[in-house]
């Protein structure tokens, strides 16, 4: 009878543990869609407050106002000047519909006109102090708009780029508006600063090809993943091929998100430094990310 009675508890001391670890995962794992909800939620209404200035309704009541005002502008030379060649500019986008767009978003540094005839303008007005604009920089502005005509308007430049007047790597969505274009800027940093430092646990976001997009500061020891992103130098605007998930030194962890990638899986473990690890992801779909939290068993 004692025998009996010490093997039932056992037995139920061992399913408690099943259960406490079932009930860990589907807490994570609520957490991590909860996250990642957030942030595709957050970009998507971006992209619609965006699209919302090219609206006709929106454009007939727009009412005048001085552009050198409201916006910073730089010819296809790179140079800050007076935009008196933008005239017909206050036809087509309000000043309060501007001002409405920015101060909603918590993502949202700068939204520029974009025109492959004139230049760039860009909101909010910068400091005087910023003067010239590479050429090299100007020329990835205009590549990117120009690659945007075979893309549905109101869709995200999703590989970050350099920009040298908000000295950060951002990313854009860019929508048409007749021959110009409106492109809403987002720094990386943002994204970093108010989802994943805010959360507790390790977490990192990788794009399709394993860029390593965004992480935690905690995460870089087991990512083992160059995280910091150096500021480019003049000519330099793309992304770092360093900061790749491929090109991290655990190669368990590299496989391991092989198989979210590539084979779609959403639990996936590995070792690194002797530790259990596990992988659990969820899809921003309007970015075709993946949002990764690290788990240590």
């Amino acid at each position: 009878m004692r025998i009996k009675l010490m093997l039932s508890a056992i037995v139920l001391f061992l399913l408690s543990g099943c259960v406490e670890s079932t009930s860990t995962f589907e807490s994570e794992t609520s957490a991590i869609k909860q996250m990642a909800y957030e942030i595709n939620y957050q970009f998507v209404q971006e992209s619609k407050r965006l699209k919302s200035l090219t609206d006709k309704e929106n454009r007939s009541s727009v009412r005048k106002y001085f552009v050198d005002d409201v916006f910073s502008y730089f010819n296809l030379a790179g140079e800050l000047k007076y935009p008196g060649n933008w005239s017909e500019i206050p036809l087509k986008i309000g000043e309060e519909e501007l001002k409405s767009i920015y101060n909603k978003s918590k993502l949202t540094s700068s939204i520029m006109v974009v025109s492959p005839q004139k230049g760039v303008l860009v909101y909010p007005k910068l400091n005087s102090a910023f003067q010239k604009i590479e050429k090299s920089h100007l020329s990835n502005i205009m590549k990117q708009v120009d690659e945007i005509k075979e893309k549905p308007s109101g869709k995200w430049v999703t590989v970050p780029h350099w920009f040298p007047i908000e000295s950060n790597w951002l990313i854009s969505c860019v929508v048409s508006m007749d021959d110009d274009y409106i492109q809403l800027n987002i720094p990386v940093q943002s994204i970093k600063k108010n989802y994943l430092d805010k959360a507790s646990g390790y977490y990192f976001i990788m794009d399709p090809k394993g860029r390593l997009i965004a992480s935690r500061e905690n995460t870089e020891s087991i990512i083992a993943v160059e995280s910091e992103f150096e500021k480019p130098g003049n000519e330099i605007v793309e992304f770092p091929k360093s900061k790749n998930i491929y090109r991290s030194k655990n190669q368990q962890f590299r496989e391991a998100c092989r198989k979210i990638l590539t084979d779609g899986e959403r639990k996936v473990h590995f070792n690194w430094n002797g530790s259990d690890y596990m992988l659990l992801n969820a899809e921003i779909t309007e970015l075709k990310w993946q949002l990764v939290q690290v788990i240590k068993l």
